[in-house]
């Protein structure tokens, strides 16, 4: 029942695919890599709004409706461009930083993002919003003490963000300071009882420390609020397994999933669950489901190919590695699964191909584990 609720409660606050499949063996990554430090909080750029911007010449003006166009279009690339020429002609204009903040998020460049965000509010020290997305941009880059000191910069200057109060509430948790992070969700709940999403937050922890009686009290309290948000029902499922009440796990799990059968990220965590009770066949058909809705789902495509490496299902494997290295032809990972198929199927030579093709990824992203891993199965060729 254990290996159950750490496989939904890995899941539950943000999709890992090292946490989907419970054989260590299998993993070619090592267990402490995490993809995201705040869990329960989905991407920045994915909460964080493109600023409105009115500049003070119209030249640069016409650079910024065409920036906010290709934003729009989700041109990022193109709209950062536009953004930083507006920053040139109009240097002491905060907002325009954090539209190349925005914009560098959504590009997946998070240093350059927090140092524009840093130059906002180097211009305007005043603003909330541009400390919080500091915090939310440095907590995902790991650095937790300067995701805190921005956060609760924000909230000296908001005090009733509940946003940034929720973000903060996750830092402290990462930071081992559960009880500063309890009493800023109490905080929460008495500042707004209409939040379910704070009611989620302190399950959350609570489930963490164990218990999971006071989680699912707080988690029908929040069901009765949000009675149609699937989230809800997936965190009372990760409590009551934790209970040990499969059924009732299992219940509120498929209610999530009623709610919301397109949510690719649910099937991701049923093929978790399966996993976890060992029903590979279950859990395969889980996962394809997730990509037949999502065909981008990087975790998913994982937790296929290992689950095929796992039944020895080589062709199958190589079959989905090689689809995933068309879709993300700069990511190490695929080619070292590929190379792992390769291997199964007794094509050594190609495999060698794919493990120095992930081995030169790994050394241009400076991932030494990453290349010790690759060198490790070239030395175990047959």
């Amino acid at each position: 029942m254990r290996v159950i609720l750490g496989a939904i409660a890995a899941l539950s606050v943000m999709p890992a695919a090292s946490g989907a499949i419970p054989r260590a063996e299998m993993d070619p990554r090592s267990p402490s890599e995490s993809p995201s430090l705040i869990a329960a909080q989905t991407l920045v750029a994915q909460t964080l709004a493109a600023p409105q911007i009115l500049a003070q010449q119209p030249d640069v003006n016409q650079l910024l409706e065409d920036a906010r166009q290709s934003i729009d279009d989700r041109q990022y690339g193109q709209a950062l461009a536009l953004y930083q020429q507006a920053a040139q002609m109009e240097t002491d204009n905060a907002l325009i930083y954090s539209a190349i903040a925005y914009a560098q998020l959504q590009l997946g460049n998070l240093p350059a993002a927090a140092s524009a965000f840093q130059q906002a509010i180097a211009l305007d020290r005043n603003n909330a919003d541009f400390a919080y997305g500091l915090g939310r941009t440095l907590g995902e880059m790991g650095d937790l003490p300067g995701s805190e000191a921005a956060l609760r910069q924000s909230l000296t200057l908001n005090s009733k963000n509940q946003d940034v109060m929720i973000a903060l509430g996750k830092v402290l948790e990462l930071r081992g300071d559960l009880n500063g992070s309890l009493a800023i969700y109490e905080q929460l709940i008495t500042l707004d009882r209409r939040n379910w999403q704070s009611y989620l937050a302190k399950a959350d922890l609570l489930m963490r420390q164990g218990r999971h009686g006071e989680a699912i009290d707080l988690l029908e309290q929040a069901k009765v609020i949000a009675p149609y948000e699937p989230e809800v029902y997936v965190k009372l499922s990760t409590a009551e397994f934790g209970l040990g009440n499969p059924r009732a796990g299992f219940a509120a799990f498929e209610e999530a999933m009623r709610l919301d059968p397109h949510d690719s990220d649910l099937y991701l965590k049923q093929g978790a669950i399966y996993s976890a009770l060992g029903s590979s066949e279950l859990a395969l058909g889980a996962y394809q489901q997730a990509l037949r809705l999502n065909g981008n789902l990087a975790e998913a495509r994982e937790a296929v190919i290992r689950l095929y490496l796992d039944q020895e299902s080589y062709l199958f494997a190589v079959v989905n590695s090689q689809f995933w290295v068309e879709r993300d032809p700069q990511n190490p990972l695929p080619y070292q699964y590929l190379g792992m198929a390769l291997q199964g199927r007794g094509r050594t030579v190609e495999a060698m191909n794919a493990y120095q093709q992930a081995r030169m990824l790994y050394q241009q992203n400076r991932d030494l584990p990453g290349v010790q891993r690759v060198e490790q199965l070239m030395r175990q060729r047959s």
